[in-house]
């Protein structure tokens, strides 16, 4: 089931994403989505996006066919600082 769920997110990213953007797994369950060029505003418009059609999102049993719910996400947003690492950048996200 958490294989399902993950496509599910992952999928949704991809669907609101566009251009230069990208969106990869980091790490177990977290995923990253990089918006070259997008303002810190926008950033923050595109993730309350995500948020919202995840949570419209139902999660659904493949061998039974039952209803399990609904999935929610948390979303951090972060602006790049030159000649910081990628690692600050994602933590100050989170």
């Amino acid at each position: 089931m958490g294989d399902q769920v993950l496509k599910l997110l992952a999928t949704t990213l991809t669907e609101n994403i566009k251009g230069q953007d990208t969106a990869a797994r980091y790490g177990g369950e977290e995923f990253v989505v990089v918006l070259p060029s997008t303002t810190l505003d926008n950033a923050v418009t595109v993730a309350e996006n995500i948020r919202q059609r995840v949570a419209k999102k139902a999660v659904v049993n493949r061998k039974t066919g039952e209803s399990l719910g609904s999935i929610s996400v948390s979303i951090g947003v972060g602006l790049y600082v030159p000649g910081e690492s990628p690692a600050e950048t994602v933590a100050r996200a989170d």
